[in-house]
């Protein structure tokens, strides 16, 4: 049987980290994504965290801009 494969974009903030935890405990390899790692905005860089999955594995964006002051 094929391991099930996550990834969280987002992995650094609440949604995200609670995403992690409720993917791989659920049984699903689990790759959180802070901005650090990915940044959501660049199309190369979420191709290559994307590269890995395969039919019937997931991708979460939880990634979010909440500085709501400056907008």
């Amino acid at each position: 049987m094929k391991t099930k494969r996550a990834v969280v974009f987002g992995a650094g903030g609440q949604i995200g980290r609670e995403a992690v935890r409720a993917l791989t405990a659920a049984g699903y390899h689990t790759r959180g994504l802070d901005r650090a790692q990915c940044d959501v905005t660049d199309p190369r860089s979420v191709d290559a965290a994307l590269a890995e999955l395969g039919e019937g594995d997931v991708a979460l964006n939880a990634a979010a801009y909440n500085d709501v002051a400056r907008t």
